[in-house]
């Protein structure tokens, strides 16, 4: 049987594509089980990001509506979803949702979990859950409330409304917009701008979640940026952009 996720790792970017474009991608519980096992086999030292995308026209159709049953069982799609969201939002690398067509329900939670959110002309966002008779799940809620704009998230929730490309960097949704098809490439090429490996980039983004989450401990921050400024890592880094200058200023630039 072929795996509804496609896993590509070149140039420290692993670009993960939900394969089932004849569901629209929708998220399975095998789509969410590869998912889980792909994010936690790779290596964080040799990656600068990941990049998340559907196969064809569409990112995701949300969860897989065929496998469900509309009883309290159905809670453990959340789970399950809940798991890959900590896996993503914890990764010490980029994560970067590349979106074509539509993301919905539990689509947009995951592509609001990554770090930025490429969208393309096609794209739109929506939450129908109310008009399907359900409470959406607090817990997702809550992490859309951290990541959205009230408003964006009491149209998507209380209106069911679709929320276009072209509203979407004014909503709080996209990082970045782009035109149809050139998401993945836009993706990339912003993911191309990561270091393999950076601890500075793993902090600041524990930082920055840290912040969301409201219990940043400001001496702890200071501790790590004070251990920070005179790593390996840095050092490198400086002298690579002493160099850089000396480049430029050789050549009048």
């Amino acid at each position: 049987m072929n795996s509804p996720l496609g896993v590509r790792i070149d140039g420290g970017i692993a670009t993960l594509t939900f394969d089932r474009p004849a569901r629209r991608n929708a998220l399975s519980r095998q789509l969410l089980e590869c998912l889980r096992s792909a994010l936690t086999r790779l290596a964080p030292e040799r990656l600068g990001a990941v990049v998340l995308a559907g196969a064809g026209d569409c990112f995701s159709a949300g969860a897989d509506v065929s496998e469900l049953r509309g009883t309290a069982e159905d809670a453990a799609f959340d789970d399950a979803l809940a798991e890959i969201i900590g896996i993503v939002r914890e990764a010490p690398f980029l994560v970067i949702a590349a979106i074509e067509g539509p993301c919905i329900g539990a689509a947009l939670d995951l592509a609001c979990a990554c770090d930025l959110r490429v969208v393309s002309a096609t794209a739109f966002f929506e939450l129908p859950s109310v008009r399907l008779g359900l409470l959406y799940n607090p817990a997702a809620v809550l992490r859309l409330h951290r990541r959205l704009p009230a408003t964006t998230v009491r149209r998507l929730l209380l209106l069911g409304d679709r929320i276009h490309a072209s509203e979407a960097l004014a909503a709080g949704i996209a990082s970045r917009l782009c035109a149809a098809g050139g998401a993945i490439a836009l993706a990339n090429e912003l993911a191309g701008r990561a270091d393999c490996g950076s601890r500075a980039l793993a902090e600041s983004k524990r930082l920055l979640n840290a912040l969301e989450q409201g219990d940043a401990d400001p001496a702890a921050w200071e501790q790590i940026r004070s251990e920070l400024m005179s790593s390996p890592e840095r050092r490198a880094a400086l002298a690579a952009a002493k160099a850089r200058l000396r480049v430029r200023e050789a050549s009048g630039g």
